[in-house]
Order: C-alpha cells, then sequence, then structure tokens
C-alpha cells in the first residue's frame, strides 16, 4: 500500500485537475541520489500492464509491479518551506537516507 496524507490527496487532485485525460499518478523509484533511489511521481493519463493501483477519491496511485517491493508502506506527505510546498517521503523500507531527505537505500 502507498499511503498519501490529506495534504497529500489534494495536492494530487490540483495536479490532476489540470492535465486533461488525467486518471492519478505513478509513484516510482529511480536510481539517483546520493544514497542510490530517488523518488519520482509523475502525473498519467493511463497505466501499464503491470501496474499496482491503489484507489483514492478522484484518482489512483499506480505503482510498477517492480518498484514496489522499494515502496511498501511509503507514507507519502506535503512539507511546507515558506511559500514553497513540495512532497516528502516516509519509507519504511529505506536503511538510510541521504541529508537533504530526497534520496534512500535499501
Amino acid at each position: 500500500m502507498i499511503y498519501l496524507s490529506e495534504a497529500a490527496q489534494q495536492r494530487v487532485r490540483r495536479f490532476v485537475a489540470k492535465q486533461a485525460g488525467a486518471i492519478g499518478v505513478r509513484v516510482a523509484v529511480k536510481r539517483s541520489g546520493c544514497s542510490g533511489y530517488g523518488y519520482d511521481i509523475e502525473v498519467i493519463e493511463g497505466l501499464a500492464e503491470k501496474d499496482v493501483v491503489f484507489a483514492y477519491p478522484e484518482f489512483q496511485v499506480a505503482v510498477a509491479e517492480a518498484d514496489l517491493p522499494l515502496l511498501q508502506n511509503l507514507q507519502i506527505d506535503v512539507k511546507k518551506n515558506g511559500l514553497n510546498e513540495s512532497f516528502s517521503f516516509d519509507n519504511p523500507q529505506a536503511q538510510s537516507t541521504c541529508g537533504c531527505g530526497t534520496s534512500f537505500s535499501i
């Protein structure tokens, strides 16, 4: 399961509403950052064949089956810093994170 706080859900709803045909977001991991893996969130218009889908009111969260072991029970929230706002991630699978909090290792 991928868990989104109420603030994260509201932010995703805004992104989805702005893009015609959007059905939700894809949460993925990519090789990057100083700790090895980074998070990626993008608005999607459709699902891939091997997606695992989590339904939320008004949108879906898709995760590639191959990424799910790295993201199982991921909690996504919104962090505010002054006027800026970004997603924050709390991943129980992560053994360590970098100082900036955007990458992790398993």
